[in-house]
């Protein structure tokens, strides 16, 4: 281990351990707690427990329990904890995690709890190998450790704020920023273009430009953008395979040194297919150093749109934008947790769903839409609007203060919360009727391997008629050649002999059929039978289906299709939405 503390701290009776009471931006990677561990933190009088706001942990191991108190909402990932996993206010997911004492997705009115273990999403990332860049020190040499492998540190490139900004990726295969903020670049952004590339920033580096990620491979974490005057997109990224971890953009002013009209038409813009997301936020001021943020100052029309076909995001967050939070365009979607809120700014007329789906075949898990109306009485028709190929599990809606209200949770379902209503949180736990013939169902397999699998079945139908066809022919003609041999059938057959071979040739022949002949009077003058002439040999290549699927193919190829329903916590401890290995359409036929 780099670093080590004995967390090992009373805070206050029952609360042993370490405390990681945060808000966004604020994730725990690869961490081994010898104890407990707290993510609020209790102070006498506030049963609020200090608003936590969170958050993120993932590839660590909780020896104790974890105590998520009043955590808004949490996402723990690929982690082991020793203990039980209590608490937490309106949205927790544990996706790939192993809880000693057992734990099952569950969902109320005011919280949902979802257990993934065994989708795609998960198997992807793990055949990826995808991990968050971090320094190790090993055989007296630094090394970066990656997705694709470890980089040596004579190829990367060590980044200081006060360095010439005309950097290259010529002969180096990673650039690391050490923190500090970065401005002053030349046409305003950065370009990322060559492949398997690594940008890695140490203590959040902050840079103030966009970013275009045109490459495929590349890897890009731990810093934050900061949007200036005039930005169109911050983050632009159209290559292939990629993966962005630990990114959070800001748009507002927060420096006392300088004043920054800052603006964007929109934060992220992914168009590059197979991109996982993980842990990014995307915030629009709703306070800076100046104070509140009015007016729709320091405007944001899009906090992230995604229109890439198969892009994976884990952990999401986008706040505060004038227009859309997220608008997701792009096929094969898929998505565990998100949390928005919408602008306090907001006009009266402003009614935009705060996640907006409109590729095909997008699955969604524990999706909040959060509103506090400060300036003006907006009304949301739906929190969440998709096409009827969506599924989501859990979704909600939060009225957090102010004016104004959301009406539905999810295309016209779920009761409306606000000022005034019953309750201020709606979950949707129940499976809602679907407009498809599937009645909500899951597929098991990708609509392009299901399509495979029905062409396979009746190739398979075809080569067994042939091989059935065949094995009668040559039986056939074998009894034919030791027929015609002896001219005297009653010396070689008895008569049950020709009875039973007077009943075969009946259920295969057709005396319509020219193909057939009355070459031999096999039965005698009362019963004569046709008897068909033996086809050529069918070739071998028809005898012979191969069909095999690389396990690797799960990274790129389209999602299972599934109809839209939204569907009940309670029924996805387990989720059968993988391929498994006897259900893998490998298969040898030879006849």
């Amino acid at each position: 281990a780099n670093f080590y503390t004995d967390a090992d701290y009373s805070w206050w009776d029952g609360a042993n351990g370490m405390i990681w009471a945060v808000s966004q931006a604020s994730p725990l990677r690869r961490v081994q707690i010898a104890n407990d561990l707290l993510l609020f933190q209790y102070i006498s009088g506030d049963p609020a427990a200090g608003y936590s706001s969170g958050g993120f942990l993932a590839d660590s191991t909780v020896e104790g329990e974890i105590q998520l108190g009043s955590q808004q909402q949490f996402l723990i990932l690929n982690s082991t904890v020793g203990g039980d996993v209590s608490g937490g206010a309106w949205n927790v997911i544990l996706a790939g995690v192993s809880v000693a004492s057992g734990i099952d997705s569950e969902c109320t009115q005011d919280l949902a709890q979802i257990v993934v273990n065994d989708d795609t999403i998960l198997k992807r990332r793990k055949l990826r190998g995808v991990i968050k860049p971090y320094i190790i020190f090993e055989d007296e040499r630094f090394l970066l450790a990656t997705s694709t492998g470890d980089i040596d540190f004579e190829s990367v490139l060590i980044l200081s704020p006060h360095d010439d900004k005309n950097w290259t990726q010529d002969d180096i295969d990673a650039w690391l920023f050490s923190p500090g903020i970065y401005d002053s670049f030349t046409d305003n952004q950065i370009l990322m273009s060559q492949s398997n590339f690594v940008l890695l920033g140490l203590g959040l580096a902050t840079l103030r430009t966009s970013l275009v990620v045109a490459g495929s491979g590349i890897t890009v974490a731990g810093i934050i953008i900061d949007a200036v005057a005039g930005t169109t997109t911050l983050m632009s990224w159209s290559g292939m395979n990629g993966i962005l971890t630990d990114v959070f953009f800001r748009i507002g002013n927060f420096d006392n040194n300088v004043t920054i009209d800052a603006s964007a038409n929109t934060g992220l813009y992914a168009t590059g297919s197979s991109l996982l997301i993980e842990n990014v936020w995307i915030w629009r001021a709703d306070h800076d150093i100046n104070g509140q943020v009015t007016s729709q100052s320091y405007p944001l029309n899009t906090a992230a749109r995604i229109a890439g076909r198969n892009i994976d995001a884990l952990g999401l967050a986008a706040e505060h934008a004038l227009q859309f939070q997220v608008h997701w365009t792009g096929d094969y979607g898929t998505l565990l947790f998100f949390q928005t809120e919408y602008a306090y700014d907001s006009l009266a007329t402003f009614d935009q769903p705060g996640y907006f789906v409109e590729g095909d075949n997008h699955t969604a898990y524990g999706v909040g839409v959060y509103a506090y109306f400060r300036d003006a009485a907006a009304n949301i028709s739906t929190a969440i609007k998709a096409p009827p190929s969506s599924h989501f599990e859990s979704p909600f809606s939060v009225f957090l203060n102010g004016i104004g209200a959301i009406r539905h949770v999810l295309n016209g379902h779920g009761a409306a919360v606000g000022p005034n209503t019953a309750s201020h949180i709606v979950h949707i736990c129940t499976d809602i009727d679907s407009t498809s013939s599937s009645n909500g169902k899951k597929s098991k397999f990708p609509p392009e391997f299901e399509k495979d699998l029905h062409q396979m079945a009746f190739v398979l139908v075809v080569v067994a008629f042939f091989g059935l066809f065949t094995t009668i022919t040559l039986m056939r003609r074998h009894a034919h050649k030791m027929l015609v041999e002896d001219n005297d059938v009653d010396n070689i057959v008895n008569n049950q002999v020709v009875e039973n071979f007077r009943s075969q040739i009946a259920n295969f022949s057709d005396e319509s059929d020219p193909a057939f002949e009355l070459s031999i009077s096999l039965l005698g003058n009362d019963s004569q039978r046709p008897v068909r002439r033996p086809p050529p040999a069918i070739p071998h290549h028809l005898l012979v289906l191969e069909e095999e699927e690389d396990e690797s193919s799960i990274l790129t190829s389209p999602r299972r299709e599934q109809s839209y329903t939204i569907s009940s916590s309670s029924s996805h401890s387990n989720h059968d939405s993988s391929l498994n290995d006897d259900d893998s359409p490998s298969n040898r036929i030879t006849l």
